[in-house]
């Protein structure tokens, strides 16, 4: 069993071709269309005047268990003589969609399988390597934060870029409603809560690729609870005018 004229399209990109039993590099497409024709010889028989089956198996990794692909089940008519005596060929044309989330960074492997009717497999020495280019990614270090009662020091935001193909700066949009900037460079920002008592927003970054948005990190927040700790201090009689002083306001706070 030999596959030939193997060829796959990424994302409905121009055809790639693959040499002998090579390499299908699926880039950072999602999903990747491969065709071949795929050259069975056997004997009469094997065949018996009964059902075969052709499967196309991957594997995400080259140690992982296999997932079926294709199956293609052949009738014992579609079969032709061989060039050998008692010998007999068949050569379709098959066709199948992948996708790269379906592989592991590391690679994986395609092969091919044929059935005999009565059950006996037969794996191709001819296995493919898969490979994919992980997509742009980043993360936002923090991705949570407790800020205390009427805290307002400045926090440092920063953005690790992660995938980036050769030759691409990306670029970062920032969201931070309920935040004064106070100092930045091109991958963090030094934020400060614009107030003690009122909760900032959630931190939203958006990395962008050619000024298209490819992904969406944030940084939930949250504030303890104010305490009232509050409290009235003063004469505790009252015979003539006395002053009384609201102690334990935080900045900002007004008793009425």
């Amino acid at each position: 069993m030999t596959p030939q004229n193997v060829e796959y399209t990424n994302n409905g990109q121009p055809k790639s071709f693959v040499s002998g039993c090579g390499n299908i590099d699926l880039a950072s497409s999602t999903s990747t269309l491969i065709s071949m024709i795929v050259n069975i010889d056997t004997y009469t028989s094997v065949i018996n005047n009964s059902e075969s089956k052709l499967y196309i198996y991957t594997k995400k990794s080259f140690s992982d268990v296999k997932t079926q692909r294709y199956l293609k089940k052949i009738p014992s008519t579609n079969w032709t003589p061989g060039a050998a005596p008692t010998t007999l060929s068949y050569a379709p044309t098959v066709s199948f969609s992948i996708n790269a989330a379906d592989f592991n960074a590391t690679g994986g492997t395609l092969l091919l399988v044929f059935e005999s009717p009565s059950g006996t497999q037969y794996t191709s020495p001819c296995t493919f390597t898969i490979t994919k280019t992980p997509p742009p990614s980043f993360s936002l270090s923090p991705d949570s934060l407790s800020l205390g009662c009427g805290e307002v020091t400045g926090r440092i935001f920063t953005i690790t870029p992660a995938n980036i193909p050769a030759g691409v700066t990306p670029s970062y949009s920032w969201s931070f409603p309920g935040w004064t900037e106070v100092g930045s460079t091109a991958t963090s920002k030094n934020l400060q809560p614009s107030s003690g008592l009122v909760l900032p927003s959630t931190i939203t970054v958006t990395q962008n690729i050619n000024g298209v948005p490819t992904e969406v990190k944030t940084c939930t927040v949250t504030r303890s609870s104010i305490d009232p700790t509050g409290y009235i201090s003063g004469s505790a009689t009252v015979c003539t005018t006395r002053t009384f002083t609201f102690e334990g306001l935080l900045v900002g706070q007004s008793v009425t």
